[in-house]
């Protein structure tokens, strides 16, 4: 009768531990998923972002390439300004020294 409580207890035993085991599974798997969707949701919420900063980042590129060539076409108009008030300021500079040979 002994063996056959020990086999007994001993079948108790091995199928609470059994249990006990499913059961730490269970909760391991829930908290693994659980652990997943959060890490899922910061992903998702993150490439949503990077995303806006993209768009946001593409309007603000286009917008100073446009004013660059704003300010290139305003530097090559300065640029020729300089030279035409040059030359028209060496043409005044010649007829004032003529002027001194005619006027007197």
């Amino acid at each position: 009768m002994n063996k056959i409580n020990l086999l007994n207890w001993r079948r108790r035993k091995l199928a609470q531990r059994t249990c006990l085991v499913l059961i730490s599974g269970i909760i391991l798997l829930i908290g693994l998923i659980g652990v997943m969707h959060v890490g899922c949701n910061l992903y998702q919420r993150d490439s949503d972002q990077l995303l806006i900063l993209n768009k946001l980042y593409q309007q603000l590129s286009t917008e100073l390439a446009q004013r660059l060539q704003q300010q290139r076409a305003l530097i090559l108009q300065f640029e020729r300004l300089v030279i035409e008030k040059s030359a028209i300021d060496h043409i005044y500079n010649e007829l004032t020294s003529y002027s001194f040979f005619f006027i007197g």
